[in-house]
């Protein structure tokens, strides 16, 4: 079997905030064997109480 891809994407949408990956990888080790990497950007609701000093 092959499987090819070019892009890997991840979004979580919650009540208090949402966030998007920027960079993302899978690696694999012979130990663990694969793993997803990956960095994002969080963005707090505007509604969420607590969090709104922290809204761009």
């Amino acid at each position: 079997m092959w499987q090819s891809w070019d892009k890997i994407r991840l979004r979580l949408v919650a009540k208090s905030s949402s966030s998007d990956s920027v960079a993302a990888a899978i690696t694999y080790d012979s130990i663990d064997g694969y793993h997803l990497l990956y960095h994002y950007r969080n963005t707090p609701s505007i509604t969420s109480v607590g969090l709104q000093q922290f809204s761009f």
